[in-house]
């Protein structure tokens, strides 16, 4: 189980957890859940891309050792 707490302006709002279903196929079972006072207004949407970018980083990284997770911008 991975757990991740949203926080505005330091307060917790929310959190999304990922618990695994299969781990040969990298499978999560997504639990997102808001207090009453945080819910409508987009924040959701965030935290999931929040945590979403933090679970791909560790399972790169779990299965990539030593290779650097980041996309490289070209200017």
């Amino acid at each position: 189980m991975k757990l991740y707490i949203g926080e505005e302006k330091g307060i917790p709002v929310g959190m999304v957890r990922f618990d695994r279903y299969d781990k040969e196929e990298n499978i999560y079972d997504v639990s997102i859940n808001f207090s009453l006072a945080n819910r409508g207004n987009g924040l959701a949407e965030k935290l999931l891309i929040s945590a979403l970018s933090w679970i791909f980083r560790e399972e790169f990284e779990e299965k990539h050792k030593g290779i650097p997770f980041g996309i490289q911008q070209n200017s």
